[in-house]
């Protein structure tokens, strides 16, 4: 980074410490757009998820996964991302490269979140099937 991208990212540093989520993530994003690099892509993608922007956040999350493996509470944020985005499968796949003595705690996360949507979504998943069931009734032609 230059100069003025260094004072940049030293700014959304100080609006992250002031808990100002998406000013932050608006610099944050000019800079990886003009300047890619893990740091901002790691203090991104987490100004994003707090900021509660999910489907912004895993959009920059995918493009680097990698980024987030370095440690525990990087690695539990892009779980509970992906777990925000309904993305179980895709959750565990990440814990299974994960280092065993993580895996635990991680899938335990997992397993509550799904256990809460199928609580959440029951009658909308009973809906749906009802309605995919009764798909045969109709005439399609």
């Amino acid at each position: 980074m230059d100069k003025e991208q260094e004072t940049q990212y030293q700014k959304a540093h100080q609006l992250l410490d002031d808990h100002r989520w998406l000013a932050a993530a608006a610099i944050l994003e000019e800079l990886i757009n003009v300047a890619p690099n893990d740091t901002v892509t790691e203090k991104l993608v987490f100004a994003l998820y707090q900021a509660k922007q999910y489907a912004r956040a895993f959009a920059y999350f995918i493009e680097q996964p990698t980024v987030f493996i370095d440690n525990q509470r990087n690695v539990e944020l892009a779980v509970r991302l992906l777990l925000h985005n309904q993305s179980y499968i895709v959750a565990r796949l990440f814990i299974g490269e994960l280092p065993l003595a993580w895996q635990d705690e991680l899938n335990d996360l997992v397993a509550t979140s799904e256990e809460q949507a199928r609580d959440k979504y029951q009658t909308t998943i009973q809906t749906r099937l009802r309605s995919f069931y009764h798909l045969g009734d109709c005439s399609l032609g």
